[in-house]
């Protein structure tokens, strides 16, 4: 039934009927045949009577036994589509979800106060733009809007649950009581909301009829903040604010203000810290009402644009904001001590730094830096011999004379005013060699971290004759390799033709991320498949369990059923930008159980970043939220991916870096369970 529906709902996506233009009649219903039951058959009839005004036929089909102004059970005067769902989730959950009358009840009159509190509503053709989550990752509400925007075209839906199964960008219809929350009178004035739940009781539902673009968002002038009649409007919709500041970076509660007033809050999304001084081009996100003052609740890091700190002076620097990060002691063969050799400053403050005064020094010799030198959070200064060095493709930032002795030395940063920012003590260690620079591991740029050896290496960089890694990211020194996990190469195939009968060529994605298959007998079934399994008791030869992502129990499956799927390609990770790493999956069953994503990554505030799995089909998972704590190698199981549809193709690992960080990904691998649709 499932796929038949999916089918006839695809030929019929386009359709539109129009009723008359009268308004429809007092009972619209989901049971289409009136035989009193919400059963299979009612889908039936309503993808037969699309199917019927599609043709334009006159004859209706026998089974439809309402009106044509009756089937139009979302009330938005069409027949379509829109419509077969609504009957379909009526089937599912056993009531009749049909409504009377159309564009009677909007969310503008909802905000306008012209429908009151206590009746119940039901809104048509909105757009999710957030969902809430409670801190077990259960969605408890979400924000709906009409696609047209402007004042008072948002709205707040309280569910309790299941919110987190309705992703942004869902066209959603809303049935529910409209309410007034105050907090039980504790706050001066209340949030409009639609209520879904109350006091645990489910009295309204949240119905997804399809995807739609976002609404664009209201651009508000900062100065609206200082009167909240101006903002009363907005509640609920999609706002943005241009050129803000930020003045207090931690009012508690996960909350931070900008230009004196503007509330910044966390409801939808851990958000990153941010430093006094700071500014944004811009900030986007939902105007929420709460505890007597409007804020707004950016959804994701990509809400907040162009995040540039302060600018700080080293004369106000603390220790461990400036880290020594790496250095060249001895340049290599054809290359001089007295032209070649440099040392790396890392930024680690959070903020940008005038460099302006700050001394390096190197046992008993220094070098004070006159004159400005900018680095940005984040970012890194070189210090040369000659510039630029003669035997290296780039340019240094400042100039020093002294040499740097082979044997090594202490070297140390300090302020003008004598202050240690970071030392490193270089005498003897074993890692200086001719030509190649020793970095400190990128997941270790801290001043505590930077004076133990073991968190040092040789760089694997080529820099023109020697190695380094220069005013960038320093290469890995802890780069675990992947599982020894067969990787599906031996017994790949594109045709049938490069298969041993009885095998065929299997699991060739039909969207064209690879052309290749896997090898496999799909007719063979090994003993013991089917049988129940966990992990303290496996299957046998030649199976693997299934499902214990999901459940205590799996169940065995053919072990060609399971594939590890690796892309080890080093991606930059900017600062504030989405990184995205994508992996084609070839040569399983049909539909995914479970799925592994494993990350190996070097990034200095890495419970920051926010990690996405989008599957061949478009379905959207969070792998790891900002504040969930990813790891330098960090391995979950993903909850939120479809069962239902084509686990070969091409999918998508998605990570939106902070505005504040920087790093690398090194790897990314995906391990897939499959089985039979």
């Amino acid at each position: 039934m499932r796929h038949w529906v999916r089918v006839m709902a695809a030929v019929v996506a386009g359709v539109l009927w129009v009723l008359s233009s009268h308004p429809v009649s007092a009972k619209p219903t989901a049971d289409y045949n009136q035989d009193g039951l919400l059963t299979v058959p009612d889908v039936q009839c309503a993808i037969l009577v699309t199917l019927w005004l599609l043709s334009g036929d006159g004859s209706p089909p026998v089974c439809m036994a309402v009106s044509v102004d009756d089937a139009d059970t979302n009330g938005d005067a069409l027949v379509n589509v829109a419509d077969i769902l609504v009957v379909i989730a009526s089937v599912l959950n056993g009531v009749d979800l049909a409504v009377e009358g159309y564009g009677g009840d909007t969310v503008y009159a909802v905000q306008k106060g012209e429908i009151p509190a206590g009746q119940t509503v039901h809104l048509t053709g909105l757009v999710v733009t957030g969902v809430a989550h409670h801190a077990n990752g259960n969605g408890y509400g979400l924000f709906v809007q009409a696609p047209a925007g402007g004042p008072y075209s948002g709205i707040w839906v309280y569910t309790k649950d299941g919110a987190q199964n309705i992703g942004r960008g869902k066209e959603v219809i809303v049935d529910g009581p409209v309410a007034e929350f105050d907090n039980f009178g504790k706050w001066p004035a209340g949030v409009t909301e639609i209520e879904v739940s109350q006091n645990g009781v489910t009295v309204g539902t949240v119905l997804v009829t399809g995807v739609a673009p976002e609404p664009a968002p209201a651009v508000l002038d900062p100065a609206m903040w200082n009167d909240p009649n101006a903002l009363e409007p907005y509640e609920g919709v999609l706002v943005r604010v241009h050129n803000v500041t930020v003045d207090n970076p931690n009012l508690g509660f996960g909350e931070w203000s900008l230009n004196g007033g503007i509330l910044v809050d966390d409801k939808l999304v851990i958000n990153p810290p941010v430093a006094a001084g700071a500014t944004f081009q811009s900030i986007t996100g939902i105007l929420d009402y709460a505890f007597g003052t409007y804020r707004i609740l950016p959804r994701d890091s990509a809400d907040l644009v162009g995040y540039q700190a302060a600018m700080t002076s080293v004369t106000n620097a603390k220790p461990g904001d400036l880290i020594i990060s790496e250095i060249m002691i001895d340049p290599g063969l054809g290359c001089l001590d007295t032209d070649d050799e440099w040392v790396e400053i890392y930024n680690a403050s959070g903020s940008p730094m005038d460099l302006n005064g700050l001394v390096l020094g190197w046992s008993t010799s220094s070098k004070t830096i006159s004159g400005p030198l900018l680095v940005p959070a984040g970012g890194y200064v070189v210090g040369v011999r000659q510039n630029p060095p003669p035997c290296y493709n780039f340019t240094g930032d400042f100039i020093f004379t002294f040499g740097l002795t082979n044997t090594g030395k202490l070297m140390v940063l300090k302020r003008p005013d004598g202050l240690i920012l970071d030392q490193v003590d270089f005498t003897d260690w074993p890692l200086i060699q001719s030509g190649k620079a020793i970095g400190l591991d990128f997941g270790h740029l801290n001043a505590k971290d930077n004076d133990f050896i073991s968190n040092w290496c040789h760089q694997k960089t080529s820099i023109t004759v020697d190695f380094g890694t220069p005013k960038g990211p320093n290469d890995p020194c802890f780069f675990v390799p992947p599982d020894p996990v067969p990787q599906l190469k031996d017994g790949d195939c594109k045709t049938v033709a490069d298969c041993v009968p009885p095998e065929t060529c299997w699991g060739i994605p039909k969207d064209g991320s690879t052309d290749l298959g896997h090898c496999v007998d799909t007719q063979s079934v090994p003993p013991g498949a089917g049988n129940l399994c966990t992990i303290s008791d496996p299957c046998g030869p030649d199976l693997i369990c299934v499902g214990l992502s999901k459940w205590e129990q799996g169940f065995c499956n053919p072990a060609w059923m399971e594939g590890v799927y690796t892309n080890s390609t080093p991606i930059t990770i900017p600062s504030g930008a989405t990184v995205i790493h994508t992996i084609p999956v070839y040569g399983l069953a049909t539909v995914p159980v479970d799925i592994w994503v494993t990350l190996k990554l070097a990034y200095p505030k890495a419970d920051m970043l926010s990690v996405t799995l989008t599957d061949p089909n478009g379905d959207v998972a969070v792998v790891w939220d900002v504040g969930e704590g990813v790891d330098s190698i960090s391995t979950t199981a993903v909850q939120g991916i479809s069962g239902d549809d084509a686990v070969n193709g091409l999918w998508t690992l998605t990570i939106q870096g902070t505005p504040i960080s920087t790093g690398v990904l090194y790897m990314t691998q995906l391990r897939i369970t499959s089985n039979w649709d």
